[in-house]
């Protein structure tokens, strides 16, 4: 274990669903000195498939974020913003995403986790929620997140996984993809890597962990960093699948990472994409024991 801790997940699909812990009562998880209820912190996973992304467009499409707040309005009959870990584009999945909210008065834990439930659709679900301090901050609060991206190289890919797996059906020199993957980790400018690069105070990312590994017939990319710009992930997978499929050398790669000019590959397809893990401080900085809740 790190210094840096990691949430307990409460498993995968196919595990036998833990039993709710119920904490701390209520009234002694409540903490001297806050406005309202306190602040929420919720562990969610969602299909993106059919969302424009997390965050609620001006035009009213449909959002991850647009969906948790129409519940919060449920549940507490008025409207109640959520701040989520990070923006996920559209078609963009996550496993482990988390909000915040500041409620305006208190539900308990265990019976929060199960209105959210009970009224979000099918492709968004609650995993667990824990009462914390106004310092903890879904999204200011992360010290680092994991995307994963998945592609199928080779055979039929199944109609099962055709929403979160990206098909490529030509040709790839995986020798060349790891060259140029190699290239990507590290403290660097990484502005040809997103779009709109003016919206940020800063472009300088460090990128800890560029992998790529092969699982039978898929080749899977598992990126951490500090942070990420919009589109960032899907144009670094982008950039190392234009060397492998002969579009690019590898020279290209070294001159965007190590200039930071230029313009990198185009962004992969955002069905493959997924949000993996978040990392926040250590847990001491959480003070209520969590809800530890089933994939329901």
């Amino acid at each position: 274990m790190t210094s840096a801790a990691r949430f307990p997940y409460s498993g995968v699909m196919g595990e036998a669903p833990q039993r709710p812990d119920p904490g701390p009562s209520p009234q002694a998880a409540l903490r001297p000195g806050l406005v309202g209820a306190g602040r929420i912190l919720a562990e969610c996973s969602y299909l993106g498939a059919f969302f424009q992304g997390w965050q609620v467009q001006a035009k009213g499409e449909r959002t991850v974020q647009g969906e948790v707040e129409t519940v919060l309005r449920r549940l507490y009959k008025e409207y109640v913003p959520a701040i989520a870990a990070g923006r996920t584009d559209t078609g963009v999945h996550a496993e482990r995403q988390y909000f915040h909210f500041n409620p305006p008065f208190d539900i308990p834990l265990e019976g929060l986790w199960r209105g959210l439930n009970a009224y979000l659709p099918w492709d968004i679900r609650v995993h667990r929620t824990w009462r914390v301090g106004e310092a903890v901050h879904a999204r200011n609060s992360v010290l680092s997140k994991t995307y994963r991206y998945t592609l199928q190289t080779g055979g039929i890919l199944s109609p099962f996984d055709a929403l979160t797996v990206h098909a490529w059906y030509g040709p790839l020199d995986e020798g060349l993809m790891r060259e140029a993957a190699a290239l990507l980790p590290g403290e660097r400018d990484f502005r040809p890597f997103t779009v709109q690069p003016g919206g940020y105070t800063s472009t300088v990312r460090h990128l800890t962990r560029f992998d790529l590994k092969r699982s039978g017939r898929r080749l899977v990319f598992a990126v951490s960093a500090d942070g990420f710009m919009r589109h960032m992930v899907r144009r670094l997978v982008g950039t190392v699948v234009e060397v492998g499929r002969g579009a690019r050398p590898v020279e290209w790669v070294r001159g965007l990472v190590e200039r930071g000019e230029g313009e990198a590959g185009p962004p992969i397809d955002g069905r493959g994409l997924c949000l993996a893990e978040v990392v926040y401080p250590p847990l001491t900085s959480f003070p209520s024991a969590p809800i530890i809740s089933p994939l329901a």
